[in-house]
């Protein structure tokens, strides 16, 4: 059984792959823009979703976690902000370029601030067997969002 810390892990990994490719497209070939861009989008809303259902939902219910938890559920709702901004730019422009990166930035922020501030606090809050479940009810709420 994988724990809620590494399949969040793997998520970000993968996740953070697919930006950088995305990042790395030229803004001379959008068609390569618009063929990535939504499997990217899926793939951050169908995590946000999830760990916020989960992972945060659980932190939540612990007042030393609390704080820190709805802090993580405001920067999704931020990424979803910036997500719905770029699926209505034109893929070829400077403009979404740059929204992008500011995306990118604000996923590595987050990203960052959950595996070096809140998963060592987690840890300390849900025992193994908490963060067992709490890892397959992430798989499972994941597989189960409806894709934008």
């Amino acid at each position: 059984m994988t724990d809620i810390y590494q399949k969040l892990a793997e998520d970000h990994r993968e996740t953070s792959k697919m930006l950088e490719q995305l990042n790395n497209i030229a803004e001379s070939d959008p068609g390569r823009r618009d063929a990535l861009f939504p499997k990217v989008k899926e793939e951050l809303l169908a995590h946000a979703r999830a760990e916020d259902a989960t992972f945060y939902n659980a932190l939540r219910q612990h007042s030393e976690s609390k704080g820190d938890a709805q802090h993580a559920m405001q920067e999704h709702s931020e990424v979803e902000n910036l997500l719905l901004e770029l699926t209505h730019l034109d893929r070829s422009t400077p403009e979404w370029a740059s929204k992008l990166r500011e995306l990118k930035q604000s996923v590595e922020s987050h990203v960052d601030e959950g595996e070096n501030q809140i998963f060592p606090e987690a840890q300390g809050i849900l025992d193994d067997q908490q963060a067992n479940e709490i890892g397959e009810s992430f798989t499972q709420e994941k597989a189960q969002r409806p894709q934008h």
